[in-house]
């Protein structure tokens, strides 16, 4: 009797097992037609088999790509969306996102009238009533050195538009229109914090010069954990170059690891508070590309040699990964075609800089353009409803 009612049981829980298998390739697969349905349903599979092996987020995961001769790299996970003048998309992906994030805050603020707590209500003008706080809208923060400021001026080009602001703090000047600014960005090295808005779409990208992510990083982690309706909903992060560089006299008195030795002690530091971050937004780690001066076979600095960038990136993965932090390690193939090609065919395409061949320490604008399509993709992708095939 035991035998029997044991087995009834199992056969209700494999049922059911099978019922919501059903019912989640039926949603996944609802609009695809009757003739597409065995080619879509092998393409499902292979994109959840791939996403699960390789991470949720292919868009930063190299293992996701096929990189082409003509430097670039077409994503095998998932779809991708080329956001080159696709302003209006991404308009779109930040009012959906500000509108959850308007959803979060009403929940929250429903939680505190149940204890009986003080609310605030926000409307769906984005400001509080009776107030003129305005509801806290897509605040985007980036930390590193002129890398990631190359992430930030192709940031810019991305969301083009008349309403697009930006201010350099220290300078004191007011915001300015970004249009008449962003080519000369494409070539100028202000070593400085940037600030960048749009207002019409309630978004704030906030550019902190911090080589070491040691000057602005730590300070505002702890702002964040003290005040968490501040915490940004996206976080990048880029280091190593200047490390390298600032240690200079270790690695030629006593080798690569001795000085690498130091970026990962620091980064062994910020590891538990960056773990805690991670829980409450999305944060991402690009490892450093490699840049034209590494293929000078003459070049013996610390900066200029390839085993340390790969040494480096080691380390960065060994400290971060498992904390909850994305490792973005798709670019680095796209740097090394990009160096490679530098050396046999040298080229600069000024103003907008696609090669920049001359400059030994960066990459083009051919690649970072393709950087932020990898951010705004993994980004939006949960926003924009583009279907089971895209990056999500």
């Amino acid at each position: 009797m035991r035998c029997e009612k044991m087995m009834k049981r199992l056969v209700v829980i494999f049922t059911s097992l099978v019922l919501v298998i059903l019912l989640t390739l039926f949603y996944q697969l609802r609009f695809v037609s009757i003739t597409g349905f065995i080619p879509s349903l092998k393409l499902w599979l292979h994109q959840r088999s791939s996403q699960h092996t390789y991470g949720e987020h292919p868009t930063f995961d190299e293992r996701c790509y096929k990189y082409h001769k003509n430097l670039t790299a077409e994503n095998k996970c998932c779809k991708m969306v080329n956001f080159s003048g696709s302003v209006g998309l991404i308009h779109k992906c930040i009012r959906s996102a500000n509108d959850q994030l308007l959803r979060d805050e009403r929940f929250h603020a429903s939680e505190g009238a149940d204890e009986g707590g003080g609310v605030v209500d926000v409307t769906e003008g984005g400001v509080a009533s009776g107030g003129t706080e305005p509801a806290r809208g897509q605040h985007w923060v980036i930390f590193g050195d002129s890398h990631m400021r190359y992430i930030l001026v192709s940031f810019l080009t991305r969301l083009r538009s008349p309403s697009l602001e930006y201010r350099i703090p220290v300078d004191d000047k007011g915001w300015k229109s970004v249009a008449p600014a962003e080519k000369t960005l494409h070539n100028d090295k202000p070593f400085k914090n940037i600030e960048v808005r749009d207002l019409s779409v309630n978004l704030n990208i906030t550019f902190y010069w911090d080589v070491h992510l040691m000057k602005h990083l730590p300070q505002e982690m702890i702002k964040w954990e003290q005040q968490p309706h501040h915490t940004p909903s996206l976080v990048l992060l880029g280091t190593a170059l200047w490390w390298m560089k600032d240690n200079e006299a270790i690695y030629v008195n006593f080798g690569a690891k001795a000085a690498a030795d130091l970026y990962e002690d620091y980064l062994r530091i910020l590891r538990d508070r960056l773990s805690r971050l991670a829980k409450t937004t999305t944060v991402i780690f690009k490892l450093v590309d490699d840049v034209p001066r590494t293929r000078n076979p003459k070049s013996k600095t610390a900066f200029g040699v390839r085993n340390n960038f790969v040494l480096y990136n080691q380390l960065a993965v060994q400290e971060l990964g498992n904390t909850g932090v994305i490792i973005w390690n798709s670019t680095v193939p796209l740097s090394l075609a990009y160096t490679k090609e530098c050396t046999k065919n040298f080229r600069n395409t000024p103003p907008w800089y696609q090669w920049k061949c001359e400059d030994q320490g960066h990459v083009g604008y051919i690649l970072v353009y393709q950087y932020v399509d990898m951010v705004l993709n993994d980004f939006c992708g949960k926003y924009l409803n583009l279907g089971h095939e895209f990056c999500t």
